[in-house]
C-alpha cells in the first residue's frame, strides 16, 4: 500500500489516541522468528486456540487491557494486547469487514470504544529480535460515514528511533446496512523497516513495536469496526505464491500501468529518474528493467538479473535521464520490470514521465501607488510559441493587507488538485481594493498589499528546479475628503455600524456596534466650536457632532477619533471621555449622564471598544455595557455604550469658578482670585478677559460646586486628591490659565 502522510512522533505522545501496538521483539540484535497468523483456531488453522481465558473454551476472546501469547513456529511468542476500550474476537462474528476483498474467514477484530486513556490493540514477540517486514490485511467502517481510506501507524526500533507513516486503504467497499450504507475502506498493508525514517532522516533498525491508530472507528457505543487477517511477520507466510515483481512507490503500492510525472523547470540540470521495485510473493527471484522503444527519455543502462527478496522494496539505479535544457514540454518512456525466475509472472510496464516547464513571467500592476476602488492584476505570461510548451503557474501562498483597505478574493485563479490556487499562463487574477472611511480623519492615507508566492507546476503540483520568489507588494495610498453631514437610512435588526461616519482633519465619529430595533433614518453632522455652559466648561480635543435618530432608545455605540496635535495643553489625554451638552440647563456633562441609567452603569476601560468587548464585555453588547466607556490612547479613539441622541464633543469638563482646575469649587480657587484680581485673567469666570468682582460673584455661586462620580457621586477633598479622582474614574481637568480652557477662547475643531 502507499504510505499517504510520514512524520515523527513522541513515543508517549499518544495517550488519548486509539492505536494497535505490535511489539516484535524485546531484545536484540538476534532477528524475530518467521511468523504468520490467519487468526484461526485448531490444527487447520494457526495450530493453537485463539482463546485469551480458556475455558472457556471456544470463545476465542480478547478483552480490553489483556495480552494474547501467539506461539511462533520455533516456539517463542509473539504478544497481542487489546486496549482497544472494547473486547476483541478472533472469529467470522464482523459486519462490515468481510465485505471487503481483504478479510475472510476467521480475523481479529472489533468495535474500538472511545473514553479510556488509550484506545489501542498490541501484540508482541518478547524473546527473538525485531522484526525486518510486516504485513497484514485491514479493514475498518464506521456508521453514518464513510471510513478514512488510510491508516496510521507509528513505529519504535530497538535503540529508541520513532517514525510514523500512513498507508493508503485503496479498497473502496459497501459496510452494509448496520453501517447506514456507508463505505468502509480496505487494504493489503506492506511494511519494511529499512524504509522507515526517523524525525532526524535516519532509518529504523529494525521494527520492535508498532502501533496503528484505530481511533476513527472508535465510538461512545456505535456502530464502528475494524478487522486485521493474514498478519505476516518477516515474510513468515501470507505473500503471493511464488515470486510477483511490479513497480511500485512508497514501499510497496504497485503502480503497473500508470503515469508518474516529474515536473522540473527548464534549465535546472539533468533529470535523473531511478525507480522502486517489489517482490510481494513468497519467493525470492531477480529482476530486470527495460526502456519500451517509441519513448523520449535517455537510457543510461538498465537493471539486469538484480535479487530481489520475498516482501522486499528496493529502488534501482537511474534507468532513465533528461536534459532539461531542451524546450518546454512533455517527455515519456515506457519502463518494463521482467521478472527473470517466474515466466509466470507477467512483465509489468509504468510510464515514467518528465513535464518540464519554461519558468513564471509575471506582470504586476504595483509600479504606482492603487487605491480604494483600484484593482491589483497578476499576469503569467503566454506559453512559448512552439508545440507542446508547458509554462509553470504562479501559486498565491499568502496575502498581508496594512492599513484601512480590504481586499477582495482574487478572481481568474486556478484551484489546483492540492486545494491550492495559482495563476496559469496566459491567465490574470485580480482582486477589489476597498477603503475603509469609518472613522478615520480626513487626510492622505497608506498601506501595503504583499503576496507571498511560488512556482509550481501547470497543474499546482511541487516543480523541482523552482527557487523562492520575491515578494509581491503594492504601495496604497487613498486621499479621504471632508464628510461633515450624512444622513443614511438603516433597517430594522440592522448593524448601525453599517452606516458612514463624518469627518474633518481633526475629528471623525462613526456609530461603531449596536442594532436598530426599527427602520429609521440616524443623521449626524459636524458642526463648529461647541457651546459654552452656564456654570461648566468643556476642555475639548475634538469638533462637536449631532446626531439624532427617527426612533432614539436603542443600544449604540459612538466613538471619536481625534489627532494628538489637538489635545489643549491642560488636557491628559487618558482622561478624555465623550461629553454631551444637555440643553435643558444649557451645560456640558458626562455623555454617560444622558443614557436612561443616568451614567449609574458607567465603568472607565483604558483600551478601544473592540478590547472591552472580548474582555468585560462578554462578547456582545447588551443592556448591562450601558455607560460603559474608554479611551485607546493608541489609536486615539474616545468611545461610550449610549441610548440617547444630542451634541456630543471629547474632552474634559469643570465649573467656571473653578479657577485652579482641581475639580472642586473651594477656598483654593478664592485664593487665586485674590492673586489675579486686577492682576490677570486667571481667575476670569465669566470669560470677559479680567478677573474682577464679577468673576467673585460666580465663584460664590458655585462655592461648593465639584465635578462628581457617575455612580457615587462621590464629594472630591480638597486640595490634594487628583490621583483618588481618577481612580474613581472621575473627570478633573489639569490647571490652567482660563484664557486656554474657556469655549470661548478654544480654537475651531
Amino acid at each position: 500500500m502507499g504510505i499517504h502522510i510520514a512524520r515523527s512522533v513522541t513515543r508517549y505522545g499518544w495517550s488519548v489516541v486509539a492505536f494497535l501496538f505490535l511489539v516484535v521483539s524485546a531484545g536484540h540484535p538476534a532477528r524475530a522468528q518467521q511468523a504468520f497468523y490467519t487468526f484461526t483456531s485448531g490444527p487447520t488453522g494457526d495450530g493453537f486456540v485463539w482463546d485469551f481465558d480458556q475455558p472457556p473454551f471456544g470463545l476465542n476472546d480478547l478483552p480490553d487491557g489483556e495480552t494474547f501469547f501467539a506461539p511462533t513456529d520455533n516456539g517463542d511468542v509473539i504478544n497481542i494486547e487489546n486496549f482497544s476500550g472494547n473486547v476483541t474476537f478472533f472469529d467470522t462474528q464482523y459486519q462490515a469487514a468481510g465485505n471487503s476483498t481483504h478479510i475472510d474467514a476467521e480475523a481479529w477484530w472489533g468495535n474500538p470504544l472511545t473514553g479510556g486513556n488509550e484506545v489501542s490493540i498490541s501484540f508482541s514477540n518478547t524473546t527473538n529480535g525485531f522484526a525486518d517486514t510486516i504485513q497484514f490485511d485491514f479493514a475498518w467502517a464506521l456508521a453514518g460515514q464513510n471510513a478514512d481510506p488510510f491508516l496510521e501507524i507509528t513505529f519504535f526500533d530497538p535503540d529508541g528511533g520513532e517514525a510514523y507513516e500512513s498507508y493508503d486503504l485503496d479498497d473502496i467497499f459497501p459496510a452494509g446496512g448496520a453501517f447506514g450504507g456507508f463505505d468502509g475502506a480496505a487494504g493489503t498493508i506492506d511494511i519494511d523497516a529499512s524504509l522507515l525514517l526517523d524525525d532526524l532522516g535516519e532509518p529504523l533498525s529494525g521494527i520492535e513495536s508498532m502501533m496503528i491508530d484505530v481511533s476513527p472507528v472508535a465510538t461512545l457505543g456505535g456502530t464502528g469496526e475494524f478487522a486485521i487477517d493474514n498478519l505476516s511477520i518477516n515474510a513468515g507466510g501470507g505473500g503471493v505464491p511464488g515470486s510477483n515483481v511490479f513497480p511500485s512507490v512508497n514501499g510497496g503500492t504497485d503502480i503497473s500501468g500508470a503515469i508518474i510525472s516529474r515536473n522540473q523547470l527548464v534549465g535546472t540540470g539533468m533529470v535523473r529518474i531511478n525507480q522502486e521495485i517489489t517482490n510481494n510473493g513468497t519467493d525470492s527471484t531477480t529482476y530486470s528493467t527495460s526502456l519500451a522503444p517509441g519513448g523520449n527519455l535517455a537510457d543510461p543502462g538498465q537493471v539486469n538479473g538484480a535479487p530481489i527478496d520475498s516482501g522486499q522494496s528496493m529502488l534501482t539505479p537511474v534507468i532513465a535521464t533528461l536534459d532539461s535544457n531542451l524546450p518546454s514540454g512533455t517527455y515519456a518512456s515506457d519502463l518494463v520490470v521482467t521478472n527473470n525466475l517466474n515466466p509466470a509472472d507477467p512483465d509489468n510496464q509504468v510510464t515514467r514521465e518528465v513535464r518540464l516547464h519554461d519558468p513564471v513571467v509575471l506582470t504586476v500592476n504595483n509600479s504606482t501607488p492603487l487605491g480604494g476602488g483600484d484593482q491589483v492584476t497578476i499576469t503569467n505570461a503566454n506559453v512559448e510559441p512552439h508545440a507542446g510548451a508547458l509554462r509553470a503557474a504562479d501559486e498565491i501562498s499568502s496575502i498581508q493587507v496594512i492599513g484601512p483597505f480590504t481586499l477582495s478574493e482574487f478572481t481568474g485563479l486556478t484551484t489546483g488538485f492540492l486545494g491550492n490556487e495559482f495563476v496559469t499562463a496566459s491567465s490574470t487574477a485580480t482582486a477589489n481594493i476597498s477603503f475603509q472611511s469609518n472613522g478615520l480623519l480626513s487626510g492622505i492615507h497608506q498601506g501595503t498589499i504583499t503576496v507571498e508566492h511560488q512556482h509550481v507546476s501547470d497543474t499546482g503540483f511541487y516543480l523541482a528546479g523552482a527557487t523562492p520568489q520575491t515578494s509581491i507588494v503594492w504601495n496604497l495610498q487613498h486621499t479621504l475628503t471632508d464628510m461633515l453631514a450624512g444622513t443614511a437610512p438603516i433597517a430594522a435588526d440592522e448593524s448601525f455600524a453599517n452606516l458612514p461616519g463624518v469627518n474633518n482633519p481633526t475629528t471623525a465619529i462613526a456609530l461603531i456596534d449596536g442594532v436598530s430595533s426599527s427602520s429609521q433614518d440616524v443623521s449626524l453632522q459636524i458642526t463648529g466650536a461647541p457651546p459654552s455652559g452656564n456654570q461648566t466648561v468643556a476642555s475639548v480635543a475634538t469638533s462637536t457632532v449631532d446626531l439624532s435618530f427617527d426612533s432614539p432608545g436603542d443600544l449604540y455605540v459612538l466613538q471619536f477619533t481625534y489627532t494628538d496635535a489637538n489635545l489643549p495643553a491642560d488636557l491628559d489625554e487618558s482622561d478624555l471621555q465623550l461629553l454631551y451638552f444637555d440643553p435643558v440647563p444649557g451645560d456640558w456633562t458626562l455623555a454617560i449622564r444622558g443614557n436612561s441609567d443616568g451614567g449609574a452603569g458607567g465603568a472607565m476601560f483604558a483600551g478601544g471598544y473592540a478590547d472591552y468587548l472580548d474582555t468585560l464585555g462578554g462578547g456582545v453588547l447588551d443592556t448591562s455595557d450601558l455607560s460603559a466607556y474608554g479611551v485607546d490612547t493608541a489609536n486615539n479613539h474616545a468611545w461610550a455604550v449610549l441610548d440617547h441622541a444630542s451634541q456630543f464633543t471629547v474632552g474634559q469638563f469643570f465649573f467656571t469658578a473653578d479657577f485652579n482646575r482641581d475639580g472642586t469649587v473651594g477656598s483654593l480657587d478664592l485664593a487665586q482670585w485674590k492673586n489675579d484680581a486686577g492682576q490677570s485673567a486667571g481667575s476670569d469666570a465669566d470669560f470677559d478677559g479680567d478677573s474682577d468682582g464679577n468673576d467673585f460673584l460666580a465663584w460664590q455661586r458655585q462655592l461648593g460646586s465639584q465635578v462628581t462620580t457617575v455612580a457615587a457621586q462621590m464629594a472630591i477633598p480638597e486640595p490634594a486628591s487628583w490621583v483618588l479622582l481618577l481612580l474613581a474614574g472621575l473627570l478633573a481637568p489639569k490647571t490652567c490659565p482660563a484664557s486656554e480652557t474657556s469655549i470661548v477662547n478654544r480654537r475651531d475643531l
